[in-house]
C-alpha cells in the first residue's frame, strides 16, 4: 500500500508569505545542463545511438516483476518534467548488470570528471540571466513552460515517459516499496545476483530511491483521439456521448531506481528535493480555482500554463463537473476565439491561451449558480453595502485634475476597514488589529487569480483594498480552514506531559494489504491465500507513520522453517503463505526516523508467539537497525515500581518505544506467560476477574501440590519441583479417586433408604392390622426396648396382665358402640348440610367472577379500539402528510418540467435554423474519419509486420550470438587445456634439466677425486675393466645416466615446442571467435532493441487505429443521427408543443391535487388530536380489573371453604362407616373376642419388632446420606484442585523463557486484564487491552462504576482497545466507533488502516489536532481526578455551498453533491448524530445549498466529541457514493464563514482532490 504523505493537517496548504520573490521558482532552479534533454524536433529519430548525445542520468530502474532494467533520468528545459527513457531490453541477466554497474562506477569517480555529470556543478537555486519574466505576465507562460506539444514529441519520438513534478508526491529514500522487495527476491534465486544485493542491501541508504508520484488518469492512454471543433457541432445531438470518460481520482505509484555511485546520488536527490519545495512554494501562490485547473490538465497529460483547444476546453469542463450543456461550453468558448482570433490560431485549430481559460472558467462559474442562489455573491454583496470606505481615484482632464468616486471600483473591492468589520463581526476574531487586516490583504496581494494572468490594469487598487476574486480565494483558502490553526500546528499541546495523557494514533494489523474501501459502498474483503489467510504488504508501516500512526502492531510468528520472525494474522505453514519479514518492516521504522528524526516517540506493539531462538533473532534485529542507533528507550525502573512515571513525547522524540512481555527481574532464563493475546482476550466476559494461580516471579517458593485454594508451596529450598504435567497427574488421579468414593456412597446410601422404605412399609401394614395407635406402639417398642435385657418370667408377666386389660376393654367397647355410632351419623348429616351451603355460595361467587371478568375484556375491548382507531388516525394523518409532500413535490417537479420543456423547445427552435450545416460538417467529419481510421490500420498493419521481421532478425541474431558463444567457451577451453599441457612439458624439462646439472656436479666430484685419477691410472696401465664399486665404474654410470637425461631434455623440449604451438593457434583462434561473438552480441543488442522498439511502435499504432476506428465509428453514428434529427426536426417541434401543452396542464393538476391533499392532511391532524384522549377507557378499565380481582378473591375463598367442607362431611362419614363396621363386627364376634384378642395380641408384638426393625433401617440410612454428603464435597474439593492444577498447566504451556536483551528493550508490560483492583495496584509500565465489544458490554452492563473504574486507570496507565475478532470475522472491513472509548480515557484506540470507512476517518480526524503530528492530549477531566468535564456546547452549521468537488471513477456525467453532517459524542446511548441535505443536482463545480442546510447540535462534550462533514454523489437510483468528507474535533473548530477542506478515502489531498472543499458558516449560540 502506498500512501501519500499528504494527508491531514500536514496537506492544508498556508498562505504565501508576505513578499515573495519571483525568481525562486521551478522555472530558474539551475539545473545542470546534462540533466536537461531539450524537446525534440519533428524530424528527431526514436534512437539515440548513431553518434546522437544521450542526455540525463544512467540509472537501474526496478520493474514491476523486480527486474533492474537500464534507464535515462532527465528534465525538461522548464524543470517541471522529468523524463525516463521507456526503451525495453529482451533480458538483462545480473552478469550484464554487473558489467554496466562497474562501468559507471568508472565513469563517475569523484577525483575525475563525470561525463554525466559534472561534479563541480551548483546546486543552490539561482536565477537565469534568459528568465526574468514576472510569473504574473502573459509572456512567462510562453517562456518558462514547456508546451503540449513538446511533450507529445518527448512520448512519441522517443519513448520517453513523463512525470510531472507537480504529481511528486514525496521522494524516498532506500530500497522500501514492493519492487525492491521483489528486486531482492528475484537478485537471490539468480546464480549471478550477488551484485545486485549489494547495491540493495548494503549500499541502499545511499544508491537506492522511490519516487512517489500519482498516476494520471490519461497515463494509460496518452496518445487519445480528440475530436476537433468541427466534431463538437454535434454535440446537441449526441448528449449521451462523452469525449473524456476519465476520472479525476489518482492513485499513486512509484519509480524506483538505482543509482550505482554515491555522488550522482547525492546529486539527484538534491535536484529532486529541490524542485519538489519549489513546487510546493509555487502552489501556495497560486489561488483553489487556479489549482483545480492546473491538476486537471497535469491528469490530461497537458503542460502547466498549455493552450487549449475546444475539445480540450470541453473536457476540462466536464472534468470540473461544470452544470453546463456542451453546447454552452463550445458557445463561451467560441465567443472567447472572437476576443483573441487575431493573436491565437494554429493551423486548422482555434487554441485559447491558459490565461483565457482560466477566466473563461471563472464565467462558467457565474452561470453555473444564479446570482441570488450563490452565497458567495450575497455576501459580498453586503460586505460591499456595508463599507465605510469607498474607493477613490483620479481621473485627469485636459485642463484640471478631479478625484471622483469611481463606482465600478466600489463593487470589485472593499476596504481593509470593512474586512476587519467582517473578520470581528462574522469571523469572530475580536484580536485583530487594523494593521494585520491590512497585512492580511498584502499577503492575499501575493496569491494569483486568474485577472493576473490576463495582466489586466489595476492602476486604481489601493494597497489597503481587498479585490473580490482574493477574497473569494481567502475564503476557499486552506488557511481559513474551519479547524482552529493555532490548534492545528504542531506541538500545539503540551508535549511535556507524561505518555498517558495523551491519546496516540494507533493502527492495528498493520501489516495486512489494504482491501476494498466500504465508504464506496464495497464490502468484499482482500483475496485470501490460504484457508483463514489474508495478504500482506511490506509497504503499509511506512504508510502508517507517514499517515500520522505511532503506534505500529506487529504480530509476530516463526516463519515456515522456523528461521525468520515473520508477520502475518496466523502461524504460517508454507512457503507460500501471505507474510511479511519483521526485518522490513523494522527497516521501515528505521528509514522513516532518519527522514523525521524529531518525529514524538514511536511504539511498537509486539505480539510474540514466536521460539526462543527466533526471539533472540527479533532481539538482533531491533538491535541492528534501531538499538545501534540509540533509538530504542529503555527502562531504569523495575517492572513494580509504582513511583515510575511514564515519559513525556517531548522527551523522547524520535525514539522508540516497545510494548511486549518482560519479567519482573531481567536475567537469563526468566519465562514470562503468553496469556493475553487478542484472541485470548476476545474471551474475556464477566466472570474473569479471578487472579492467576500464580503472578511471575511472585513467590519463590516450589509448587508442590494443589488444593481447592490453589497451589502448595513446599518452605524446603531444596525441594525438587514437579511439573505442571505431574501436578495435575497426580490431582487429577486424587479427584477421580474421590469422585469413585462419591459414588460407592451414593449406592450404599441408595440400597440403605430402598431397604429402610420397605421395613417402613411393612411396619406400617402391621400396625394397621394390630389396630395399635401411634402412642401405644411408641409405648409398647420404647417398652420392648426397656425389657430387652429383663427375665422370661417378668415378660411373660406383663404379657398376661396386658391380655386381660385388652379382655375388659374389649366388653367396654362393645357396650358404647350404639351411642358412639347414632353420634357419627349426626355429625355427619350436619356436616352435609354445611357442604351443602358452601356449594351453594361458592356457585353464587362464580357467577359474579364470570360477570367481572366479562366487564373486564369489555372495558379493555374498548380501550383497544380507541388505540387502533389512535393509531389509524395517526397512520392516515402521516399517510396524508405523506402524500400532500409527495403532491407537492409533484407539483414541483410538474412546474420544473414545465420550464425544462420551454427551455428545450426555445433551444429547439434555435437549432433549426443551423440543422443543414450540422449534416454537412458530421458527412464531411466522418469521410474525414473513416481515411484516417483506414491510414491507421494500414500503419498498423505494416507496423506489426515489421514488428514481427524485426523480432524473428532479432531471434536470429541471438541465436547466432549464443552459437558463437559456445564456440568461444569451446575455444577457450582447448586453450585452457593446451596451455596446461604446455606447463607439463616445461616442468618436464625444468625436473630433467635439474637432474642434468646434478649429475654433472656428481661426475665432477668423482673425477676431481684423487681415487678416482689413481683408479683411471691404473686401468689405463693394465688395460683391464674397473672393478665393480670402483669410483671409475661409478664415473661410467653417471655418464650413461646423463646421456639418458639429455635425450630426455631433448623430448620434452620437442612436446613443449609442439604444444605451444598449438596453444598459439588456439589463443589465436579464440581471439578471433571473441571479437566475433562481440560484433554478433552488438548486432543482436541492437536488433533486439530494434525490435523492442518495433514492438513498441506497432503497439501504439495499433491502439492509434482502434482509437481513430472508434472515432470514426462514432462520427458515423453521429452522421446518421444528424442527419435523423433534420428529418425529424419538425416533428420535434410539434412534440414540444403537444409536450409544453401537457406539462402547463399537468402543472395546473399538480398544483390542485397538491391543495386538496395539504388540506385533507391539516384535517386528519386536528382529527388524531381528539382521539388522543384515553382517560375514561383507561378509568374504566382499571374499575373493571378491581372488580375481577375482588370477585377473584371472594371466588378463591368460597372455593377454599367449600372443599373444608367438604372435606369435613367426607371424615365424618367415613367415621360413621367404620363405627358401623365395627359395631357390626363387635355383634358378631363377640363370641370369639378372646380369641381374637390372641391374634391381635400377636400382631401387635409383630408389628413393634417390625416398628424397631424400621427405625433401625432409617437411622442407618441418615448415616449414609451424611457419609454421601462428605464424600461429593470432598469430590467437589478434589476437582476443584484439578481445575486449579489444569489451568496451571495450560498457564505454564503458554510460558515461554524471554531472552535478556528482548526483555531489555521492552518498556512497558502487557498484561491480561483481571480486575480493576488488581490493576490498580499496577506500575505505569503495565499496559491492559481489551476488545471495543468487551467494554461497551462492560460499560453497558455498569455504567458508572465501569466508567470511573477505566478513567481512574487511563490517568496513570496505557490502555489498548482493538476491535473485536467476531467483528473481524463478520466484518473484515469495518472499524468501530473510537470516540467511545476516548471518551474512556483510553489512549491506544486501534484502528484499520487497511479499509476506509466513516469510522477511519473520525480517528484520523481527531489527530488533526496537534498537527496531525499522532499525539492529542486529552482534557483534563480525563487525566485529574479533581477536575470537572467540560460544559456542553450549542453550535449551528450552515452548508452554504462547495468547490471544485472531485470526480468519481468512471463517471463522466456531473455529481450531484449531497452533505452529511454528523456528531460523535461517545456516549452509548446516541453515539452519533447526523443530518443531511438535499442533492443539488448536476454540479460539482461549484454547487449551492439555499435550503435545508442549516443543522444545530448540542454538544455535551466538546473536548471528546468529534464533528464530520461528509459529501456523496445522490445517484438516480437512490443510492450514496462518497466523494469526500472532513472530520474536526468539536472543541478546536472556530466561527464564521470558514471553508472545509475535503480529503479522500485515504485521508489525503492530492491530484484533482486537492482543491476540493465546501464552505459553512458555524455559529456557537
Amino acid at each position: 500500500m502506498i500512501t501519500s504523505s499528504w494527508t491531514g493537517q500536514r496537506a492544508l496548504q498556508p498562505l504565501p508569505p508576505k513578499s515573495t520573490s519571483t525568481k525562486r521558482t521551478i522555472g530558474h532552479y539551475n539545473l545542470p545542463e546534462s540533466l536537461i534533454q531539450p524537446p525534440p524536433t519533428s524530424s528527431s529519430s526514436s534512437s539515440s545511438s548513431n553518434g546522437k548525445q544521450e542526455y540525463g542520468l544512467p540509472v537501474l530502474k526496478v520493474s514491476k516483476t523486480g527486474k533492474l532494467q537500464t534507464r535515462r533520468l532527465a528534465f525538461t528545459p522548464d524543470h517541471r518534467h522529468l523524463l525516463v527513457t521507456t526503451n525495453r531490453y529482451k533480458h538483462t541477466p545480473s552478469r550484464m548488470l554487473k558489467g554496466f554497474i562497474s562501468t559507471i562506477k568508472r565513469t563517475a569517480t569523484p577525483n575525475k570528471k563525470n561525463k554525466n555529470i559534472d561534479a563541480n556543478i551548483s546546486l543552490d537555486v539561482s536565477v537565469n540571466s534568459n528568465s526574468q519574466q514576472h510569473l504574473h505576465s502573459s509572456d512567462a507562460a510562453a517562456t518558462l513552460y514547456t508546451t503540449t506539444a513538446e511533450l507529445d514529441r518527448y512520448r512519441s519520438t522517443q519513448n520517453i515517459k513523463i512525470i510531472a513534478i507537480a504529481t511528486i508526491d514525496r521522494i524516498q529514500k532506500g530500497c522500501h516499496s514492493r519492487r525492491f522487495h521483489l528486486a531482492r527476491k528475484e537478485a537471490m534465486l539468480e546464480k549471478d545476483g550477488q551484485a545486485v544485493l549489494e547495491l540493495l542491501d548494503q549500499d541502499g541508504d545511499v544508491s537506492c530511491l522511490s519516487i512517489v508520484y500519482y498516476k494520471t488518469s490519461n497515463d494509460s492512454n496518452s496518445h487519445s483521439v480528440g475530436l476537433h471543433s468541427g466534431g463538437l457541432a454535434l454535440s446537441n445531438q449526441l448528449n449521451d456521448m462523452s469525449l473524456s470518460s476519465t476520472s479525476s481520482s489518482s492513485c499513486l505509484e512509484t519509480l524506483d531506481i538505482v543509482v550505482p555511485h554515491a555522488a550522482d546520488f547525492e546529486v539527484l536527490m538534491t535536484v529532486l528535493e529541490s524542485l519538489v519545495v519549489l513546487q510546493a512554494e509555487e502552489r501556495q501562490r497560486y489561488s483553489t480555482h487556479l489549482l483545480a485547473l492546473n491538476a486537471h490538465l497535469v491528469d490530461m497529460n497537458k503542460g502547466w500554463h498549455s493552450d487549449l483547444n475546444m475539445s480540450d476546453f470541453v473536457n476540462v469542463c466536464e472534468r470540473m463537473q461544470a452544470p453546463l450543456s456542451r453546447s454552452e461550453c463550445i458557445s463561451l468558448f467560441q465567443q472567447e476565439c472572437a476576443k483573441h482570433s487575431k493573436q491565437q490560431r494554429r493551423s486548422d485549430d482555434v487554441y485559447l491561451s491558459y490565461a483565457a481559460v482560466a477566466n473563461l472558467l471563472q464565467v462558467v462559474r457565474a452561470r453555473s449558480v444564479p446570482p441570488e442562489a450563490n452565497p458567495w455573491e450575497r455576501l459580498w454583496t453586503e460586505l460591499v453595502a456595508t463599507d465605510p470606505v469607498p474607493p477613490v481615484g483620479w481621473q485627469n482632464d485636459s485642463d484640471e485634475s478631479t478625484v471622483e468616486v469611481n463606482i465600478q471600483n466600489k463593487t470589485d473591492s472593499i476596504s481593509a476597514v470593512a474586512f476587519l468589520q467582517f473578520l470581528r463581526s462574522q469571523q469572530k476574531e475580536y484580536s485583530t488589529s487594523l494593521e494585520e487586516a491590512i497585512e492580511l490583504i498584502q499577503i492575499l496581494e501575493q496569491m494569483m487569480v486568474p485577472d493576473d494572468l490576463m495582466g489586466k490594469p489595476d492602476h486604481q487598487q489601493q494597497p489597503d483594498r481587498l479585490s473580490k476574486d482574493r477574497f473569494f480565494a481567502f475564503l476557499m483558502a486552506d488557511a481559513n480552514d474551519l479547524l482552529h490553526p493555532a490548534r492545528g500546528r504542531i506541538a500545539s499541546d503540551d508535549m511535556t506531559r507524561p505518555l498517558c495523557h495523551y491519546w496516540i494514533n494507533t493502527s492495528h494489523d498493520t501489516y495486512l494489504a489494504p482491501i476494498a474501501s466500504s465508504i464506496h459502498g464495497k464490502n468484499a474483503y482482500q483475496q485470501k491465500g490460504r484457508a483463514g489467510h489474508v495478504l500482506t504488504d511490506e509497504q503499509t508501516y511506512m504508510a502508517a507513520l507517514l499517515r500520522g500512526v505511532r503506534c505500529l502492531e506487529f504480530d509476530v510468528w516463526d516463519s515456515w522453517d522456523g528461521k525468520e520472525p515473520v508477520l502475518s494474522r496466523y502461524a504460517p505453514r508454507t512457503p507460500s503463505d501471505a507474510v511479511t519479514l519483521f526485518e522490513s518492516a523494522i527497516r521501515s521504522v528505521r528509514t522513516f526516523l532518519d527522514q523525521q528524526p524529531y518525529t514524538f516517540p514511536v511504539i511498537l506493539k509486539i505480539e510474540n508467539h514466536c521460539s526462543y531462538l527466533v526471539q533472540v533473532r527479533i532481539a538482533t534485529l531491533l538491535q541492528k537497525y534501531l538499538g545501534s542507533a540509540d533509538l530504542i528507550v529503555e527502562s531504569n525502573a523495575q517492572l513494580d515500581d509504582v513511583d515510575h512515571i511514564l515519559p513525556s513525547p517531548e522527551s523522547i522524540r524520535g525514539k522508540v518505544l516497545i510494548i511486549g512481555k518482560r519479567p519482573k527481574i531481567i536475567g537469563p532464563g526468566r519465562t514470562i506467560r503468553q496469556d493475553d493475546f487478542d484472541t485470548d482476550i476476545e474471551q474475556l466476559r464477566h466472570s474473569d476477574e479471578a487472579p492467576d494461580v500464580v503472578d511471575e516471579d511472585d513467590d519463590p517458593r516450589v509448587i508442590v501440590g494443589f488444593n481447592e485454594l490453589g497451589p502448595i508451596r513446599s518452605d524446603d529450598p531444596d525441594e525438587i519441583a514437579p511439573s505442571a504435567l505431574e501436578l495435575f497427574a497426580v490431582a487429577d488421579s486424587n479427584a477421580a479417586q474421590a469422585a469413585r468414593e462419591a459414588h460407592d456412597a451414593d449406592v450404599r446410601a441408595k440400597e440403605l433408604l430402598i431397604q429402610a422404605e420397605e421395613l417402613e412399609k411393612r411396619a406400617n401394614g402391621l400396625i394397621q392390622a394390630s389396630g395399635m395407635s401411634e402412642a401405644e406402639l411408641q409405648r409398647r417398642a420404647d417398652m420392648t426396648t426397656s425389657t430387652c435385657s429383663s427375665t422370661p418370667e417378668a415378660v411373660n408377666e406383663m404379657m398376661v396382665n396386658e391380655e386381660k386389660s385388652n379382655k375388659d376393654e374389649g366388653l367396654e367397647i362393645y357396650e358404647i358402640l350404639p351411642e358412639f355410632v347414632n353420634a357419627s351419623r349426626s355429625n355427619y348429616e350436619e356436616a352435609a348440610n354445611r357442604a351443602i351451603e358452601a356449594a351453594g355460595h361458592e356457585a353464587q361467587c362464580h357467577v359474579i367472577l364470570r360477570d367481572m371478568e366479562e366487564a373486564y375484556r369489555m372495558a379493555k375491548a374498548n380501550l383497544d379500539m380507541s388505540q387502533a382507531q389512535e393509531k389509524l388516525m395517526i397512520e392516515n394523518a402521516r399517510r396524508a402528510a405523506a402524500e400532500a409532500r409527495t403532491h407537492h413535490e409533484h407539483a414541483v417537479s410538474a412546474k420544473a418540467r414545465l420550464e425544462k420543456v420551454r427551455e428545450l423547445f426555445g433551444n429547439s427552435k434555435d437549432q433549426s435554423s443551423s440543422a443543414g450545416n450540422v449534416v454537412q460538417t458530421a458527412l464531411t467529419e466522418a469521410k474525414i474519419s473513416e481515411k484516417r481510421a483506414a491510414d491507421a490500420e494500414a500503419k498498423s498493419k505494416r507496423a506489426a509486420a515489421a514488428a514481427e521481421h524485426d523480432r524473428i532478425r532479432a531471434e536470429t541474431e541471438t541465436k547466432k550470438e549464443e552459437n558463437l558463444e559456445q564456440e568461444v567457451n569451446d575455444l577457450h577451453h582447448e586453450c585452457m587445456k593446451a596451455t596446461e599441457s604446455a606447463k607439463i612439458c616445461r616442468d618436464r624439462v625444468e625436473k630433467a634439466s635439474s637432474m642434468l646439472e646434478r649429475l654433472n656436479e656428481q661426475i665432477q666430484l668423482i673425477e676431481r677425486s684423487s681415487q678416482f685419477r689413481k683408479e683411471l691410472q691404473e686401468a689405463q696401465n693394465k688395460l683391464q675393466s674397473p672393478e665393480k664399486g670402483s669410483f671409475t665404474e661409478k664415473h661410467a654410470t653417471k655418464l650413461e645416466e646423463r646421456d639418458k637425461c639429455q635425450m630426455l631434455i631433448n623430448e620434452a623440449m620437442q612436446e613443449s615446442s609442439v604444444a605451444q604451438v598449438r596453444r598459439n593457434r588456439l589463443q589465436q583462434a579464440f581471439e578471433e571467435k571473441a571479437y566475433l561473438w562481440k560484433i554478433q552480441a552488438e548486432v543482436a543488442a541492437q536488433t533486439r532493441k530494434s525490435a523492442d522498439r518495433s514492438s513498441h511502435v506497432a503497439e501504439e499504432l495499433a491502439e492509434d487505429a482502434a482509437e481513430e476506428r472508434e472515432a470514426a465509428n462514432l462520427r458515423h453514428i453521429a452522421r446518421q443521427r444528424a442527419e435523423a434529427t433534420v428529418e425529424n426536426r419538425g416533428s420535434y417541434l410539434h412534440s414540444f408543443e403537444a409536450q409544453l401543452a401537457e406539462a402547463e396542464r399537468a402543472a395546473i393538476d399538480a398544483a390542485t391535487i397538491a391543495s386538496k391533499s395539504k388540506k385533507r392532511a391539516e384535517h386528519l391532524e386536528k382529527e388524531v388530536e381528539k382521539v388522543k384522549d384515553h382517560s375514561c377507557f383507561i378509568r374504566a378499565l382499571e374499575q373493571a380489573d378491581h372488580n375481577r380481582k375482588t370477585a377473584q378473591t371472594d371466588f378463591d375463598r368460597a372455593k377454599d371453604e367449600r372443599e373444608a367442607k367438604d372435606h369435613d362431611m367426607l371424615e365424618d362419614k367415613r367415621r360413621l362407616e367404620i363405627s358401623a363396621d365395627v359395631y357390626e363386627s363387635a355383634k358378631v364376634n363377640v363370641a370369639s373376642e378372646t380369641d381374637r384378642k390372641k391374634i391381635e395380641h400377636v400382631y401387635q408384638q409383630e408389628a413393634v419388632i417390625a416398628f424397631n426393625q424400621a427405625v433401625i433401617a432409617r437411622q442407618k440410612a441418615e448415616r449414609a446420606v451424611q457419609a454421601l454428603a462428605v464424600a461429593i464435597s470432598r469430590a467437589e474439593l478434589e476437582r476443584r484442585a484439578a481445575d486449579e492444577a489444569l489451568r496451571y498447566k495450560h498457564l505454564m504451556e503458554d510460558t515461554t523463557e524471554v531472552p535478556v536483551d528482548l526483555a531489555r528493550v521492552t518498556y512497558f508490560h502487557s498484561t491480561k486484564y483481571r480486575g480493576w483492583k488488581n490493576s490498580s495496584r499496577l506500575s505505569g509500565a503495565y499496559l491492559h487491552s481489551l476488545s471495543h465489544n468487551t467494554l461497551l458490554l462492560r460499560v453497558d452492563r455498569e455504567p458508572e462504576e465501569e466508567r470511573r473504574n477505566v478513567l481512574t486507570f487511563t490517568m496513570t496507565h496505557l490502555f489498548r482497545v482493538f476491535p473485536s475478532w467476531r467483528e473481524i470475522h463478520r466484518k473484515p472491513c469495518s472499524n468501530y466507533d473510537s470516540v467511545f472509548a476516548w471518551a474512556l480515557g483510553c489512549q491506544l484506540v486501534s484502528t484499520n488502516f487497511h479499509s476506509t470507512d466513516e469510522n477511519l476517518l473520525i480517528a484520523e480526524g481527531r489527530f488533526r489536532q496537534n498537527g496531525s503530528c499522532g499525539y492529542a492530549l486529552k482534557p483534563s477531566h480525563l487525566t485529574e481526578s479533581d477536575s470537572h468535564a467540560d460544559h456542553e456546547q450549542k453550535w449551528t452549521f450552515t452548508v452554504l455551498g462547495g468547490y471544485n468537488l472531485p470526480k468519481l471513477d468512471g463517471k463522466s456525467a456531473a455529481v450531484n453533491p449531497m452533505v452529511k453532517v454528523s456528531m460523535y459524542s461517545g456516549s452509548t446511548k446516541e453515539m452519533r448524530i447526523s443530518y443531511r441535505t438535499k442533492p443539488a443536482m448536476h454540479n460539482g463545480l461549484n454547487p449551492s445549498w439555499t435550503s435545508h442546510n442549516k443543522f444545530s447540535f448540542t454538544i455535551p462534550t466538546p473536548s471528546i466529541s468529534m464533528l464530520a462533514f461528509s459529501i456523496w454523489h445522490f445517484t438516480d437510483d437512490g443510492l450514496e457514493q462518497f466523494l469526500g468528507a472532513a472530520a474536526f474535533p468539536a472543541g478546536s473548530v472556530r466561527e464564521g464563514y470558514r471553508s472545509v477542506c475535503l480529503f479522500d478515502g485515504n485521508h489525503a489531498r492530492i491530484g484533482t482532490c486537492a482543491a476540493g472543499g465546501l464552505i459553512v458558516k458555524a455559529v456557537r449560540r
